[in-house]
């Protein structure tokens, strides 16, 4: 055979070179087609890559795909019937994935916009732009693209982002000041349960954001949107259906200032993933046979504890890890079907060492306690994410959604202080585990019927969550202030649950639901109208359980004292449980256990009713029954009783007014009425001891529903490529509204409960700009100033709760619970596609608010201002590499809460107390992404 010499060789290789270029180098251009005045989607519209036969028809949510494009700049011209032709010049076509969302206008109104531009061509805004701009509703939201440009690591550091949100315990979502049981939670489209046994929120931290494709927050009501609300609806939105097949992995570590590279303190039950087991010992016996049984009996079962007292040591830490793998799979079957998939698994392992501070004062003046805390924290979180989506065709969808989380914090506490009031230097060890699961499944489905004009929605689904706290436990050592010995453990002869311990919860609940609506359009005169009437139905069931045990000295008469002298890794050791020694014994009440059931069946109509072009309002009623239904065992025949039984029926009418000043510009005024409804555990009249807060917890079975009365004023600005600026005033009127307080009676006997304030009143004024700095052309001699780009938004908020008729309550008028006067943030962005290169400085900044109301004798604490600032640095190579340098709370101001004793929510240092001072780590992080 012939041999190539080097000119044939390098031909050829050229010619390969090219054919591989030609093929491989293909870009797939997809988005929405979207009714630019009525914000609806448009089915069957036509879009062209022009001067080529590629084209593509948009389905029944207005998406359309076009595989195979040429790499490089390209025209795209998108035609509709009675609607003006609409020529995008100039798209940049990348290899792989590219987004444009095209907002078509009818012809009458593009005639108009061409007498005065003279031009049809124009700008077209990012998906959640247009959403904005053409909800029925005011909202606020961020898109998967944004939240890329922060270390973000789950949706709860998200949602601070966001126009007046802020989180509180770093997972509470706090909307427009308003604490945690005045939101509502949702993950495409369905409700989410209270994750939480003793109060109504929702862990936001149990989302990773890698599966997260956006986060929309409804800010004010809707008929076909739950009534239970008054700062917000905030809405998880999972990844959906892949345009093109793709297979993504990424890893990434972080650098923890306190921890990596240093010794840490886990908990020996765990797993190397961070998750462990929540039952007890096997052949550990239930409480009533536990309570029935003789002594030696119960030093028998003690023994079926393993003596896991001790905290192992981790002499090096390494830095914290994040796995994710994602995969897109798309089908054409036919000629109209599309199958797709996408699926995705993330992992989080991380670890925090937090140093603090917790004081306990009776009055200002009066110390209780002074304690250091050393807190340990390994946080796994393991989620999956499977989404299935079948376009029959044109008209009709279908889809699957999955979401399976599991999240697992573990901590160790090291406590060393001193008690004054006992006049005793402690030192105390904690460990505990909470681990929760939520598993999401639901089926849609969307139809267009006759001739596209009448659209039916429905979905069907379950949600489960499961939140264990399994083998919580204390350990106490004492020594006396003025001997100075060394310390001894402090085991009592009757038990309880401040000192040597095991306490396990359990709290399950199951959510099914489901509900449709039908959306009718019709006309009078020349203007489109829309009737929306549907339903949604929901039960929830939930069950609570909490076992309480405690250690205590076996028999006072002939008890070996020596024992109280062993260290922390023998005192409990197997061998000391004995006659001579210690057993455990059982503390659980009838009443550490309930159960409950509720219902809601809520029907709604809707007209969106156009009266000109730019002027419409959407407006209806919505219609809720709901029952609740609590059962708990009496406390003295330990009969299981029905405690509570509630029903209310409400009528919630709402409107939302829009009148489109410009093509680009809003002016909203809505008004409304919702509720909130107590959460069950608020109207359990049972005392339960909270082992976690060491405070007792005590329900209300007479609280009333809260009914809220909003009116919001808005004024938006949309520019190209997501700019936009806003403006909104809003007032809260409520009445009956549900606060906790909390009721002090010595060391370590606070009382929590809940009570109905009078009465509550909130106003507030919300501003957002999001911009680039395309306008600075003819000012800077920057090469692509649109690559740069800032976003901004503060919330102020003033107010006022009635509590006139709490006889308890140091003041008869103060802020809400949880309210903040302010909430700001400020981002600096730089984003290249050209070189790859992006980078993000963001700040974050909440005012004081109150998180602990007090009582007589007692000022409210109050969680201190503080500033917050990340930045991450990110850059793409060849398009399917990206490298990411991130850095969290770099600034590191401490986290302090204080007693306010002259209620002004203003810390002075010669009135005030400082009860918790934390101070957290920086992390820096590292995370590599490929793309197949």
């Amino acid at each position: 055979m012939k041999q190539l010499n080097s000119k044939s060789l390098a031909v050829l290789l050229a010619v390969m070179c090219f054919c591989y270029a030609a093929t491989a180098q293909k870009g797939v251009l997809s988005g929405k087609i979207i009714d630019g005045t009525t914000g609806q989607t448009l089915i069957g519209a036509t879009v062209k890559i022009l001067g080529t036969t590629q084209s593509a028809v948009s389905d029944i949510q207005g998406n359309f795909t076009i595989k195979n494009i040429s790499v490089g700049t390209q025209d795209v011209i998108c035609s509709y019937v009675s609607f003006a032709t609409d020529t995008v010049g100039d798209v940049s076509i990348l290899e792989g994935a590219n987004k444009l969302d095209i907002t078509m206008l009818s012809a009458s109104v593009a005639m108009k916009m061409v007498q005065v531009e003279a031009t049809l061509k124009r700008d077209n805004a990012n998906a959640i732009a247009i959403v904005q701009k053409n909800s029925l509703v005011a909202i606020d939201a961020i898109s998967s693209d944004v939240i890329r440009r922060s270390p973000d690591k789950n949706s709860g550091e998200i949602l601070k982002r966001i126009s007046g949100a802020s989180l509180q315990d770093n997972k509470f979502a706090i909307v427009r000041g308003l604490s945690d049981r005045y939101n509502n939670a949702m993950i495409n489209g369905a409700l989410l349960p209270s994750s939480e046994p003793d109060r109504r929120a929702f862990a936001f931290d149990i989302f990773p954001s890698a599966v997260i494709d956006n986060l929309i927050i409804y800010k004010t009501a809707a008929p076909d949107l739950t009534s239970e609300f008054a700062g917000g609806i905030i809405q998880i939105t999972t990844k959906d259906i892949p345009d093109q097949n793709f297979t993504n992995l990424s890893i990434s570590q972080s650098y923890n200032s306190l921890t990596t590279f240093k010794p840490f303190l886990n908990q020996q039950a765990t797993n190397k993933l961070g998750f462990g087991s929540t039952k007890m010992p096997a052949g550990f016996p239930d409480r009533a046979t536990f309570v029935n049984s003789t002594k030696d009996q119960k030093i028998a079962y003690s023994k079926l504890y393993a003596n896991d007292w001790q905290a192992s040591v981790q002499p090096n830490t390494l830095p914290n890890l994040s796995l994710m793998v994602n995969k897109g799979i798309t089908k054409t079957i036919g000629s109209q079907s599309v199958l797709g998939a996408i699926m995705a698994l993330t992992y989080n392992n991380t670890n925090s060492q937090t140093q603090r501070i917790r004081r306990d004062y009776e009055t200002y003046d009066k110390q209780l306690v002074e304690y250091s805390d050393q807190n340990y924290a390994n946080t796994a979180v393991l989620g999956a994410l499977l989404n299935v989506g079948y376009k029959i065709n044109g008209n009709n969808r279908i889809t699957l959604q999955n979401t399976f989380n599991i999240n697992a914090e573990n901590i160790v506490l090291e406590r060393t202080g001193k008690n004054f009031e006992n006049e005793q230097d402690i030192k105390v060890t904690a460990q505990q585990t909470t681990q929760n699961l939520l598993l999401n499944s639901q089926i849609l489905g969307d139809h267009y019927l006759k001739n596209k004009t009448i659209k039916l929605k429905w979905q069907a689904g379950t949600v489960y969550l499961k939140s264990d706290v399994p083998n919580l436990r204390k350990d106490y050592y004492v020594q006396n202030q003025d001997q100075k010995d060394s310390y001894v453990a402090y085991v009592p002869f009757v038990p309880s649950t401040s000192y040597a311990g095991r306490f396990y919860s359990n709290l399950s609940e199951r959510v099914y639901f489901g509900g449709a609506d039908l959306s009718l359009p019709f006309k009078i005169g020349k203007q489109a109208q829309t009737l929306k009437i549907g339903t949604y139905n929901q039960v929830k069931d939930r069950s609570f359980r909490a076992r309480v045990m405690g250690y205590v000295i076996n028999n006072l008469t002939s008890f070996n004292g020596d024992l109280l002298n062993l260290p922390q890794n023998e005192l409990l050791a197997e061998k000391n449980i004995s006659q001579t020694g210690f057993r455990l014994d059982e503390i659980t009440a009838n009443t550490d256990l309930y159960s409950v059931n509720s219902k809601l069946v809520a029907n709604y109509f809707m007209l969106d009713t156009r009266f000109t072009e730019k002027m419409h309002v959407a407006w209806g009623v919505r219609a809720e029954y709901s029952e609740q239904n609590l059962f708990s065992p009496h406390p003295t025949t330990n009969i299981d009783t029905q405690l509570v039984r509630n029903k209310y029926m409400n009528f919630l009418p709402s409107f939302n007014f829009i009148y489109s000043l410009t093509s680009k510009s809003n002016l909203r005024v809505s008004g409304s009425q919702t509720i909130s409804r107590p959460e069950f555990r608020e109207i359990s009249p049972f005392v339960f001891y909270d082992f976690i807060t060491a405070s007792l917890q005590e329900g209300k079975p007479n609280l009333l529903p809260t009914n809220i009365y909003n009116a919001d004023v808005r004024l938006e600005n949309f520019a190209a490529n997501g700019q936009l600026i806003s403006m909104s005033l809003f007032y809260k009127k409520f009445i009956n509204p549900i606060e906790q307080t909390v009721f002090y009676t010595g060391i370590g006997t606070a009382t929590r409960s809940y009570i109905n304030a009078k009465s509550a009143q909130n106003l507030g004024l919300e501003v957002e700009l999001k911009r680039n700095f395309g306008f600075l052309n003819n000012f800077l001699s920057l090469k692509n100033p649109e690559n740069f780009g800032m976003n901004a938004n503060i919330a102020i908020i003033r107010s006022v709760v009635d509590v006139s008729n709490d006889a308890f309550a140091p003041q008869k008028s103060r802020s809400m619970q949880g309210q903040s006067p302010f909430v700001a943030n400020a981002g600096l962005y730089y984003q290249s596609n050209t070189n790859g290169l992006s980078a993000s400085l963001l700040y974050n900044r909440i005012g004081n608010r109150i998180t602990q109301v007090g009582s007589f004798g007692f000022a409210n604490v109050v969680e201190n201002s503080r500033n917050i600032i990340d930045f991450q640095l990110a850059k793409r190579f060849e398009n399917n590499i990206e490298i990411r340098l991130t850095a969290a709370d770099v600034l590191r101001n401490p986290v302090r809460y204080f007693q306010d004793n002259q209620p002004n929510l203003k810390f002075n240092p010669e009135t005030d107390v400082i009860v918790f001072e934390q101070r957290n780590a920086s992390n820096i992080g590292l995370n590599f992404t490929y793309k197949f």
